[in-house]
């Protein structure tokens, strides 16, 4: 890949970042991180249990067990032993983590409308397809999330 390519990719990811404004997103005023909207939005479509998410989530097991932690003290997470397994946990979103949820999905609805609200049904087709595209080709070609940490020689992250 060429250094122009790559330049171009940071720059379109800035300013995607930047338009659908993920410095202060709609899990903000929840008093969620991202990740523990992430996690709970997961929950909720019925991963229940914590090495499913692990997988799902593409996380270490460490920060996703704080996060666990976390969430059932806030009270918006439930964890209770199997019953075949007791080292292994169904977890399920309490209706206060629904609410919250429910929450997050309204939020980040009114963020797409604000963002496409007054983009023609063509317009909204084409970046449909665009990121449909886009999507299918980094599920070709990187079938894992890649962060920092996964090479040590990176050092700027935008």
């Amino acid at each position: 890949m060429q250094t122009s390519d790559i330049q171009l990719i940071r720059a379109f990811n800035r300013f995607y970042t930047q338009h659908w404004q993920w410095l202060t997103p709609p899990h903000a005023p929840s008093g969620c991180t991202l990740f523990e909207g992430r996690v709970l939005l997961v929950v909720q479509r019925g991963v229940v249990r914590a090495a499913q998410l692990q997988t799902t989530l593409q996380v270490d097991r460490v920060p996703l067990r704080r996060t666990l932690k976390k969430l059932e003290r806030q009270g918006w997470l439930r964890g209770m032993p199997l019953a075949t397994d007791r080292r292994g946990r169904v977890l399920s979103l309490t209706a206060a983590g629904q609410t919250v949820v429910e929450t997050l999905n309204y939020r980040a609805d009114q963020q797409v409308i604000r963002l496409l609200g007054a983009a023609s049904p063509e317009q909204i087709t084409t970046v449909i397809r665009a990121l449909q595209q886009i999507q299918t080709v980094f599920q070709a070609v990187a079938p894992r999330s890649v962060t920092p940490q996964d090479d040590s020689r990176s050092n700027n992250l935008a």
